[in-house]
């Protein structure tokens, strides 16, 4: 049997894996910028045996984001990664977005929505912001997703070490 001091490395691990957003998705075309940005894939994504599977969506992703209070800047634009999941019948089942500083100055490391794909956390989504190397947001929002899962309207208040309130929309063709 292991003692729980010789797991704790790897427990810390796994966090820092699930709080920073393994694996990567095709390359946005960022707004303002000289060079593609990445956008982890959704880590809370859909897998087949849930529905629905994740996957980039083709087109234009339109951002319209106020950021106010300890970080206040603008995030509008068409840059950034929609990963919507669909189902069989190739039908939007689930909302996923990503952006990061390349997409959107002020952004920092990256900016994740993710529809959360369990019947108990049905219709609700996680916000996970990771701005720099020592501050972060993760928040569950109960509402905002629209009935196509291909929109989100957001006014909440992200609470770390500081306190931003994040307002607007984002949607994805």
């Amino acid at each position: 049997m292991v003692g729980l001091s010789r797991m704790a490395p790897v427990l810390g691990l796994a966090a820092v894996l699930v709080l920073s957003g393994c694996g990567s998705a095709a390359p946005s075309a960022p707004t303002g910028s000289s060079g593609p940005s990445s956008a982890p894939a959704s880590p809370t994504g859909a897998t087949a045996s849930q529905g629905a599977t994740p996957g980039p969506t083709v087109g234009t992703v339109a951002v319209d984001l106020v950021f106010s209070g300890a970080r206040s800047f603008v995030a509008k634009g068409s840059a950034g990664q929609c990963n919507l999941g669909r189902d069989s019948s190739g039908a939007v089942k689930l909302f996923g977005f990503g952006a990061t500083e390349v997409d959107y100055p002020g952004l920092g490391q990256g900016f994740y929505i993710d529809e959360n794909t369990l019947a108990t956390a049905k219709d609700t989504a996680t916000i996970k912001w990771l701005v720099d190397g020592t501050t972060g947001f993760l928040e569950t929002l109960a509402k905002g997703i629209a009935p196509d899962h291909k929109s989100m309207t957001l006014d909440v208040d992200l609470v770390s070490s500081e306190t931003v309130h994040v307002s607007g929309t984002i949607a994805c063709p």
